[in-house]
């Protein structure tokens, strides 16, 4: 990980400032060389372009995706045991 980084912008009551590496993702969502998990992935826009509303285009998409419980007889509603 890179040592630079964007430091906490709260300094107020004495707090010292924190150093945030720039290569950690904002989120927590799972990269590559992540372990699975329980995750499932879907791969999208692989043949053509996925146009999205602003005019931008995503080509090769990976969504990882979890889900929860199971769906009741009607396969309306999530059943979390």
């Amino acid at each position: 990980m890179a040592t630079e980084g964007r430091s906490t912008p709260d300094r107020s009551l004495g707090a010292v400032p924190r150093q945030f590496p720039v290569d950690v993702p904002a989120s927590g969502a799972w990269r590559p060389g992540v372990p699975v998990g329980r995750r499932q992935f879907l791969e999208f826009a692989q043949d053509h372009p996925f146009a999205l509303e602003g005019g931008g285009l995503l080509r090769s998409v990976t969504v990882a995706y979890e889900t929860w419980g199971e769906l009741d007889d009607m396969r309306l509603k999530t059943q979390i045991a």
